[in-house]
């Protein structure tokens, strides 16, 4: 669990270590890519399979340089947080600050982080992939 206090005195809470991932056509294409990085990390992914998979089914996986894509047309970065994730953060906050055991979660969010196969961050031009 990790926590950080907020400038409006409220506290931000996540559950290290646990992530959800949608299986996805690229799923399948990247597999082999991602397996060293996974196989570390399994034990803390949970995967689903729903409508996301047919919904990426018919995009290409390459865009023309001089138009736009559908990442700059549709965002999608407000995934449904998994409540189960944010209950065991909680639950595991309240112990350590026993002052804040009553407090109210006000809101809650997921989100989409990018990573490469190797999990170290990209700061310039690709090549290739």
């Amino acid at each position: 669990m990790g926590y950080r206090k907020r400038l409006d005195g409220g506290y931000t809470v996540a559950n290290a270590f646990r992530s959800y991932s949608d299986i996805t056509p690229d799923s399948f294409r990247l597999f082999f890519k991602y397996l060293p990085a996974l196989k570390s990390q399994l034990a803390s992914f949970k995967f689903g399979f729903n409508a996301r998979f047919f919904e990426e089914w018919p995009r290409p996986c390459r865009w023309p340089l001089d138009r736009p894509t559908i990442f700059e047309t549709q965002r999608t970065l407000d995934p449904v947080p998994v409540a189960s994730f944010n209950k065991t953060a909680i639950d595991k906050f309240r112990p350590i600050f026993p002052e804040l055991a009553k407090l109210k979660v006000e809101q809650e969010w997921a989100g989409y982080i990018d990573v490469t196969p190797d999990v170290v961050p990209v700061i310039s031009g690709v090549e290739r992939m």
